[in-house]
This record gives C-alpha cells, sequence and structure tokens, in this order.
C-alpha cells in the first residue's frame, strides 16, 4: 500500500511539473498568461510564488492523507483486533 502511495504522490507531483510548464507554453505562445493574477505581478515571482504555493497544497494533501489513514483507519483497525 505503501509503494501505492509514493507512487501516486510522484505521478502527482509530475502532472503538477507538467502544467506549470504548459501555462509557461501558452503564456509564451499568447504573450500573457491565461490567469490575469499572473499578469499583474512581476512574472518570475509570481509564477514561481503560485507554482510553489500549489506544490505544497499537494504535499499538504498527501501529509493530511497519511495523518487521516493513521488515526483513523489503522487505529480502528487495532481497536477491532483488540476486541477479538
Amino acid at each position: 500500500m505503501i509503494g501505492v502511495i509514493k507512487r501516486s504522490r510522484h505521478i502527482s507531483f509530475g502532472f503538477t511539473l507538467a502544467y506549470a510548464l504548459w501555462v509557461l507554453l501558452c503564456a509564451r505562445v499568447e504573450g500573457k498568461f491565461l490567469y490575469p493574477f499572473l499578469n499583474t505581478f512581476p512574472f518570475p515571482q509570481a509564477f514561481l510564488a503560485t507554482a510553489a504555493a500549489g506544490t505544497a497544497m499537494l504535499a499538504l494533501v498527501f501529509e493530511f492523507g497519511r495523518w487521516l489513514s493513521w488515526h483513523v483507519i489503522r487505529r480502528s483497525t487495532l481497536a477491532d483486533r483488540k476486541q477479538d
């Protein structure tokens, strides 16, 4: 199960990187970003801050899932085993 979680995390981060590159490519072709807030701030700072925030959010979701799995699923399984 742990291998599946690590693999899905790596795939998710891969998609995040691919999407960030796609946004950069679209901005290069169109001359502006698809998202208006990225056009109002200086280029490298706004894009990097948005990419960092998205990556951090994704990491937090996986960490929350790990925490939730441990505290809810595993503890209830252990409690069921102790009752038997």
